[in-house]
């Protein structure tokens, strides 16, 4: 088939800048091969492997067997099994699957080993990649999901998303576009929110490619043109190759002709720079579905036979199936029955390698399962048959035993009950005599702990009054101040006997209520414009003894107060108030959004030394941090 000027000018320029690409690395390359043979050498062979990626796999992996080589001889194992990782990235995407799978279970073995789980779980998803272009799909899905627990296991947000969008991708291959869509979704979200646009919009294309195999051409096209206009700004050669592969499809599918002829040429032009062997051959099958669209039999054929001449020596089962379906097809619309025959068979055959393949995992693992199970099965029966026995054996032993004691426990039993009802007769008046007293003297008790608290309280109120009282003759601020500062300590103290002596149960203070009081006094004490000011209080119900209460009063006083006056002087302000417990532990966390503080100076403050004091008084640790606001972080041990 003939192509148009533009499109012969387009390859033109494309060899050009590939060319130009491939210059550069030559000459990086020179300058590696001059550095002295050490681990900084190795390195910057793993780095050019890595950048080579992007452009030309073949010196992808020339670059890192320069590394392997080296590390082996400087008997250097990071570099070893990092150049092993290259290579088997370069090997994949160069179709050869087999030898790629073999470094990357070498190294797979040699993260987990040394308990590096982040490259581990790299490794894993690599190798469940390498399977699913085998289309060995269950063994694909099974590496896929151990490599997800792996990546929850330590919180690696971005590989979580990566592992989620290759599940949807080997479930779309699979045409099970249900269960793909919301693993597609969830990986964007993530994408999305970590700010990692390469991968959102290479995400972005994947859910195109998804909209397209359901027959969603506006939406496939959508989705498609959005990642195409990122990557040919971030000039990305394998993703824009994807691109312009499933721009082809959408404009096949809608017949636009003359616009997939181009962008098929392109991404053949760009799988070939990058010697992705697989993926020419699948360009190269979608310029053959074209040409048959055309009318073009005889161009059709012969992209098909371009496409198996490319893939002859690397393993592609998918790809040959394809070719020999679309052969099939072809030759029969010809009307050459022969030929189209043998490609028919073809497929068939390479199809049910395919498929036993992919099954052969699940059944392994069925049998083996099947296995496990009729061992446990076989043991369980002889641990029976031995309890069976050794029972039959005690039996008789034990019904005579059994009848004695049963006689000597009714003669003793008979005794006791008639001693115990004599007892209990007299035991019965002595005790309702204690009790009363026992009553009479806890509300004794009970009414003088809460005349004591009472009094305490109104004594801290007193103090309060006074301080009130002084700071209406102080015209010093600052004095002022501390006077006001010392006022609302004595009040949180009070606040602590006043919910005491007003609770039935004497042994703890509620926390939430005496938490909530106290923020609403600090409010109209220290004047604050609750317009402004959100106050998200949530505190757990717990009642605290007083001697735990009192110093988590005054902390909570010091740093609510802090915030009030220090946080919330210009703008719209938000604080935030958490107190929960757990077995073993309280936390205490009020944090605010204001302009935050220095901590290295913070320590200045007479309000600071007396939380370093009530903290040491508590045996507590604390942790603040100044970001985005203040925040104190208090963790009380829960001794009591």
């Amino acid at each position: 088939m003939k192509l148009p000027f533009k499109l012969t000018l387009l390859s033109v320029l494309l060899f050009n800048i590939g060319l130009f690409a491939q210059n550069d690395l030559e000459v990086r390359a020179n300058e590696v091969f001059l550095m002295p043979n050490d681990t900084n050498k190795v390195l910057a062979w793993i780095n050019l492997s890595k950048d080579a990626m992007r452009q030309n796999y073949t010196a992808a992996i020339s670059y890192a067997d320069s590394a392997l080589e080296l590390s082996l001889e400087l008997e250097y194992k990071k570099g070893e099994f990092a150049a092993k990782r290259k290579k088997s990235d370069g090997l994949n995407y160069s179709g050869k699957y087999e030898e790629s799978l073999k470094y990357a279970r070498e190294t797979y073995a040699y993260y987990k080993s040394i308990g590096d789980k982040l490259n581990a779980s790299r490794l894993m998803s690599n190798m469940a990649l390498i399977r699913r272009n085998q289309s060995q799909f269950e063994e694909a899905m099974n590496y896929y999901y151990e490599a997800l627990s792996l990546k929850e296991e330590i919180n690696d947000s971005s590989g979580i998303a990566y592992v989620l969008n290759n599940i949807a991708i080997t479930f779309a291959i699979q045409n099970q576009h249900e269960s793909a869509i919301p693993y597609f979704y969830k990986a964007r979200n993530i994408y999305k929110k970590l700010g990692n646009d390469n991968r959102f919009y290479a995400s972005t294309l994947d859910v195109g490619g998804l909209n397209l195999e359901t027959g969603n051409l506006d939406s496939a096209l959508y989705y498609v043109q959005m990642a195409t206009d990122y990557f040919e700004k971030v000039d990305s050669k394998m993703s824009l190759g994807r691109c312009y592969y499933l721009l082809g499809r959408i404009y096949n599918a809608s017949e636009q002709y003359d616009k997939s002829e181009v962008v098929l040429q392109k991404t053949v032009n760009l799988f070939q720079e990058l010697g992705s062997t697989n993926r020419v051959a699948g360009a190269m099958l979608r310029q053959s579905e074209l040409a048959e669209l055309q009318g073009n039999i005889n161009a059709a054929i012969g992209f098909c036979n371009q496409a198996l001449e490319t893939v002859k020596d690397i393993e592609a089962p998918n790809l040959r199936t394809r070719a020999y379906l679309q052969l099939y097809k072809l030759y029969k619309v010809e009307g050459k029955f022969q030929e189209a025959l043998m490609y028919k068979e073809l497929h068939d055959s390479v199809q049910a390698d395919v498929n036993n393949k992919s099954n052969q995992a699940a059944i392994a693992e069925l049998e083996k399962k099947y296995e496990n199970e009729q061992k446990e099965r076989l043991l369980a029966e002889l641990k029976t048959q031995n309890q069976e026995a050794e029972i039959k054996a005690k039996r008789q032993w034990l019904q005579q035993l059994v009848l004695i004691a049963v006689l000597v426990i009714i003669i003793i039993l008979a005794v006791a009950f008639y001693n115990r009802a004599q007892a209990k007769k007299a035991n019965n008046e002595v005790l309702r005599a204690k009790n009363e007293i026992i009553e009479k003297a806890l509300k004794d008790k009970e009414y003088l702990f809460r005349e004591v608290h009472h009094r305490v309280k109104n004594n801290l109120q007193f103090i309060s009054s006074l301080l009130n009282l002084q700071s209406r003759h102080i015209t010093d601020p600052k004095a002022l101040g501390i006077l006001n500062d010392a006022r609302n300590r004595v009040k949180s103290m009070a606040l602590v006997h006043q919910k005491l002596y007003q609770e039935e149960d004497l042994s703890g203070v509620d926390m939430k209520d005496y938490m909530s009081n106290l923020v609403n006094s600090l409010v109209h004490s220290l004047h604050v414009d609750e317009s402004r000011v959100s106050i998200d209080l949530e505190v757990d119900k717990i009642n605290l003894d007083i001697d735990t209460a009192i110093p988590i009063g005054i902390i909570f006083n010091e740093l609510i107060t802090n915030s009030f006056k220090y946080a919330f002087e210009k703008d719209q302000g938000e604080l935030k108030v958490y107190f929960t417990r757990s077995e073993s532990k309280y936390l205490l966390l009020v944090s605010d959004n204001g302009p935050g503080v220095k901590l290295e100076n913070e320590n200045e403050t007479f309000g600071t030394q007396l939380i370093d004091s009530m903290v040491d008084k508590l045996k507590a640790s604390m942790k603040k941090e100044s970001k985005n606001g203040h925040s104190v972080q208090i963790t009380i041990p829960n001794e009591r």
